[in-house]
């Protein structure tokens, strides 16, 4: 399974956007990875969570659970701690949805896999792992499976056991307005 997409995500897209611009991105420590993670906030409207409940519960077939939810604002040059990554820690399934304005879209969400080592989701042994550790920041060991394009109020729904990264590696733009910003669940 690749990416499920769904565009015209949220009903009041154009609320949410707006709120976006008033929001701190001060960051937050995720207590599953304990890694600072500059530019997230967690200051979601609960309606925006609801309605984000309530679309992905029509889009499984089922209802999900979600485990978190945060935006996460990352302007250019933001450190990334880990490019290529899966979420597996999270949940089951990852959801990205897109938040920047049509002018300021830029990238989007690729699925990857590494050239020499073939590890296109959460390392199952050793080496795998070692490879994954030796080459996680490094984008040349990784190529481009599939990309989600980011669109405004687009998910991109996937399994988050695959390998994946943001793109463009290090963000874009250089305020709340203009970078880089995505709205990220992590559900079963």
């Amino acid at each position: 399974m690749g990416f499920k997409i769904v565009d015209n995500f949220l009903s009041d897209f154009d609320s949410l956007r707006d709120y976006c611009d008033q929001v701190n991105y001060d960051g937050v420590t995720n207590p599953e990875d304990n890694v600072f993670y500059d530019g997230v906030t967690l200051d979601i409207p609960d309606a925006v969570q609801k309605e984000v409940i309530q679309s992905l519960t029509e889009v499984m077939g089922r209802k999900v659970i979600l485990n978190s939810i945060f935006m996460r604002l990352s302007k250019q040059f933001t450190p990334c701690p880990h490019q290529a990554h899966t979420d597996a820690l999270m949940g089951n399934f990852s959801l990205m949805l897109y938040l920047n304005r049509l002018e300021d879209c830029e990238g989007g969400t690729s699925l990857v896999i590494h050239k020499e080592g073939l590890i296109n989701s959460t390392p199952i042994n050793d080496k795998q792992f070692r490879i994954w550790q030796r080459d996680v920041n490094t984008p040349d060991a990784w190529q481009i499976t599939d990309i989600s394009q980011m669109i405004p109020n687009r998910a991109c729904i996937f399994d988050a056991n695959l390998m994946h990264r943001a793109e463009p590696i290090g963000g874009f733009g250089d305020n709340s307005q203009n970078a880089r910003l995505v709205l990220t669940a992590f559900y079963d």
